[in-house]
């Protein structure tokens, strides 16, 4: 800044506020002692960068600006949990803790109704996710890592008839299975007649 003899002298300074925090600790909310989560991925719109868990289920964004944020909790086994409007304000820290939900594992066996042997490569649709999933050589089928709720299975194969059942519940932590035996298609034939002319078949005339 120069000063000189007989004039004022102006600098303009724009100060920026200091930073804040978030911080908080990620638990097993299904296990009833609710035991810390080392590990789950912990993504703030604050920065690009995730952070990760520590042993003690720990996670710290140190350096945050002030302002409202969304946090997300990503694990492989657990159902991912949003925390929005996390707020935080200049030169103080923000706790939020979070506790997950452990997802839920389906599972089956499809058979022939009338052998009653393992159908294989037997589609399989849930209404718990996108796609669909194929029997194996033994028939079985699986849709791990559903979060708990109620849903609905379709069966369906080339010669049997489609079945669908609904209200199939998924509980946290737990393995539901649901087995299902498949009809065969039937087929219809038959004769038309002439019943004025009896034991005629109709002829059909151009």
């Amino acid at each position: 800044v120069v000063v000189t003899a007989g004039h004022a002298t102006t600098e303009s300074v724009a100060l920026s506020s200091s930073p804040g925090a978030i911080q908080g600790n990620v638990t097993d909310a299904t296990a009833s002692v609710h035991p810390a989560l080392a590990g789950v991925s912990v993504s703030c719109t604050c920065q690009g960068t995730p952070v990760t868990t520590n042993a003690s289920g720990n996670y710290l964004f140190p350096t945050v600006a002030a302002g409202t944020y969304s946090l997300t909790f990503t694990d492989a086994t657990f159902v991912t949990l949003t925390i929005n409007s996390v707020t935080v304000t200049a030169g103080n820290t923000t706790t939020k803790n979070a506790a997950l939900t452990e997802d839920g594992n389906l599972n089956g066996n499809v058979t022939d109704a009338t052998t009653p042997g393992s159908i294989t490569g037997a589609t399989v649709t849930c209404s718990c996710q996108v796609g669909t999933v194929p029997t194996d050589g033994s028939g079985h089928y699986l849709f791990p890592n559903i979060a708990p709720g109620n849903y609905s299975l379709t069966f369906s194969d080339t010669g049997y008839v489609t079945l669908v059942v609904n209200n199939v519940g998924v509980v946290a932590g737990t393995l539901t299975t649901t087995n299902v035996a498949l009809t065969e298609d039937g087929s219809i034939t038959g004769n038309v007649t002439d019943a004025t002319a009896v034991g005629n078949p109709i002829d059909r005339k151009s």
